[in-house]
């Protein structure tokens, strides 16, 4: 939840760049230990001009992998990852 600061500052941003959306990221997340299978999640909120909450979701991609892996192929779920929520957001915003 943001605070009423958080908020007018935000709309300041919205106003000086003439936005109609603005995507915040609030939380970046991997399953623990004993969770299966292992899941990289992007949990993202998508605020209106007026900063009225229009979209709230996080993404939804499940990967195989232990305690150790290769950066390149964690990097390469971040990235699937990312692509999984912002697609959710084009859609909707193409209602």
């Amino acid at each position: 939840m943001l605070s009423n600061k958080e908020v007018n500052a935000m709309k300041k941003v919205i106003d000086a760049q003439k936005l109609d959306y603005i995507l915040l990221i609030n939380r970046f997340d991997i399953n623990a230990p004993g969770f299966y299978p292992h899941q990289v999640c992007y949990h993202v909120e998508v605020y209106d001009m007026e900063m009225r909450l229009i979209f709230s979701g996080k993404s939804r991609t499940a990967y195989d992998f232990s305690k150790k892996i290769y950066f390149g192929v964690l990097n390469y779920y971040y990235k699937n990852a990312a692509d999984d929520v912002f697609g959710q957001v084009k859609n909707l915003l193409k209602k």
